[in-house]
């Protein structure tokens, strides 16, 4: 969960957070694997790593040097890679993003878009982007009691339209019809306040 180091004990990458949604199906489909079946990351994203990101196309070692692999796959990574943190034209003429992101997507770390986040408006001077996080959720979706449910395109609208930040975005779950809960702006999170539990009123979100 630690993410991948190098021989010197440095992340190559972020860690993970640890969320109810690493139990999903998915999450174990992507990572871990079964008896029966590989990881997808040994079936889709090794194989994709040596013939798309390595230059001349090459086979990735089943015991990769990571710090080696993450040089390896720099240059070509630069044309792929979405983390430009450095958008100053953007928010000065009044972009603005909303994104959404599975705490549990064991493909892109929810803890390295939160990293991008802080940087993106640590350099641009403004706050442009808010990011939900979504409990439970894995890649684009699923996931254990997951509320995937939501409308982040409504939220941009409003905000874009001269609304205030939005600090929520409502959310079902179709595995619990019956709750709405808010999705909260990282760093802030969901906390119960009194009343019906499966009534988003009843929940607030602040710094934990």
């Amino acid at each position: 969960m630690d993410g991948a180091k190098d021989d010197q004990g440095t992340n190559v990458y972020t860690g993970w957070p640890w969320d109810p949604g690493v139990a999903a199906p998915g999450w174990r489909a992507w990572k871990l694997g079964s008896e029966q079946m590989p990881a997808m990351h040994q079936t889709l994203t090794v194989p994709s790593t040596g013939a798309v990101f390595m230059t001349p196309p090459q086979e990735v070692p089943l015991n990769p040097d990571f710090a080696e692999l993450a040089r390896e796959v720099a240059d070509v990574g630069g044309y792929f890679d979405a983390d430009e943190t450095f958008l100053t034209t953007f928010a000065q003429r009044g972009g603005k993003m909303v994104i959404f992101q599975g705490l549990a997507d064991p493909i892109f770390s929810a803890e390295d878009i939160a990293r991008w986040h802080d940087e993106a408006e640590r350099y641009t001077g403004a706050e442009f982007a808010q990011l939900l996080m979504v409990p439970g959720m894995t890649h684009c979706g699923g996931g254990n009691a997951t509320f995937e449910d939501f409308d982040p395109l409504t939220v941009l609208e409003g905000w874009t339209a001269g609304g205030e930040t939005p600090v929520s975005m409502p959310a079902r779950a179709p595995s619990m019809p019956e709750r709405t809960m808010p999705i909260c702006a990282y760093p802030l999170e969901a906390l119960y306040t009194g009343g019906d539990v499966n009534d988003a009123a009843s929940y607030t979100c602040t710094a934990q």
